[in-house]
C-alpha cells in the first residue's frame, strides 16, 4: 500500500513507493508544485522502497528548481540515504547523514 498526502508546502510518503505507484506520486507533487515552488518531502513513512524512488526523487528535484525553489528531504532513511549514495545522486539531492 502506498500513501501520499500534501499539506502546504510538505508532501508526506507512506509504504510502498514501486514503479506501480510511481505515476500517482508524481502526479499529486506536480500537483503541489502548483502552488508551493519548494517542497519539504517527509520520508519517514516509506517501508519498502525501489530505484522507483531515485527517478520520482530526481524527477522533483528538477521540477521545483525549474520553477525557481527547491527539493528539501526530511526524515531520510538510511536505507534511502545508502541507495542514493551507491546511484551517485547524494550531493544532486543533498541528503545529509543523520546527526
Amino acid at each position: 500500500m502506498f500513501e501520499i498526502t500534501a499539506n502546504e508546502a510538505e508532501v508526506s510518503l507512506a509504504g510502498t513507493l514501486s514503479l506501480d505507484n510511481l505515476v500517482a506520486a508524481l502526479e499529486t507533487s506536480n500537483t503541489q508544485l502548483d502552488f508551493e515552488h519548494t517542497i519539504n518531502l517527509d520520508l519517514n513513512g516509506l517501508e519498502i522502497l525501489d530505484s522507483a524512488i531515485l527517478s520520482y526523487l530526481m524527477h522533483l528535484k528538477r521540477a521545483c528548481q525549474a520553477k525557481g525553489g527547491d527539493l528539501q528531504l526530511v526524515n531520510v532513511p538510511i536505507r534511502l540515504q545508502k541507495l542514493t549514495n551507491l546511484a551517485g545522486v547524494s550531493q544532486i539531492l543533498e541528503i545529509q547523514p543523520e546527526s
